[in-house]
């Protein structure tokens, strides 16, 4: 009876060894690592900025991998745009490859200062400066021909911590004086307009009432 527990505790214990395996073997598949030369980046807010980094793959099977961002700066940057390249096996460190990652960011991160909501705004950068942290992360990316799979983490993943420079700016009067050059010539349009479009008897009688009260000044005039 006792080796009868000792046999079957021994398949157990080499069914878990041969799972632990298993699976070691499909996150090995996957051993992509990155490198990188910085952690922290300053940026101007509203602009595009793109980074590069070092991609490599010394295990034995290629992937298909991109680059995609998490943590803080993943939730305020927008238009992320990355390089999908494949990923050969044994690409190791040393003949890594160079996948470029681009992003923008959004132009409100510091509060400005409007007449109106949107429109004759100005900054003045008085407050401190804003820093956003979170990671860039190796995606495997779908291969051509595969469809519109969504990308997968592979578990690499580089630390960024993007320092937002505030740009001052004074307000643009250019749009207000747009306006009122426009609202001026509307009306004078108008003026214009109903001008032209009186009756012609009506214009008349104006250029005969003109005619009348020019005579009568020009006779006050000779008798004094």
């Amino acid at each position: 009876m006792l080796m009868k527990i000792i046999r079957t505790s021994g398949l157990i214990v080499w069914i878990l060894i041969c799972v632990i395996l298993s699976f070691s073997y499909v996150s090995g598949r996957k051993g992509v690592g990155i490198g990188w030369d910085k952690e922290s980046v300053y940026v101007d807010e509203g602009s595009t900025f793109c980074m590069r980094y070092n991609i490599y793959n010394p295990w034995d099977e290629s992937v298909n991998v991109t680059l995609s961002l998490s943590g803080e700066v993943g939730d305020i940057v927008s238009d992320i745009e990355s390089d999908v390249i494949e990923l050969p096996a044994y690409t190791w460190y040393n003949i890594s490859k160079k996948v470029e990652i681009c992003f923008k960011i959004p132009p409100n991160i510091y509060e400005k200062d409007c007449v109106l909501p949107g429109l004759l705004c100005q900054q003045k950068c008085e407050g401190d400066e804003k820093v956003f942290s979170g990671e860039v992360l190796v995606m495997e990316a779908p291969y051509i021909g595969e469809g519109m799979g969504s990308s997968v983490a592979l578990g690499a993943a580089a630390p960024l911590r993007l320092a937002v420079r505030c740009v001052p700016f004074g307000r643009d009067w250019t749009f207000l004086y747009f306006l009122i050059t426009l609202g001026s010539g509307c009306v004078i349009g108008f003026i214009l307009y109903r001008r032209r479009r009186e009756p012609k008897l009506v214009r008349e009688e104006k250029k005969l009432k003109k005619l009348q009260d020019e005579i009568k000044r020009l006779k006050s005039k000779e008798k004094k």
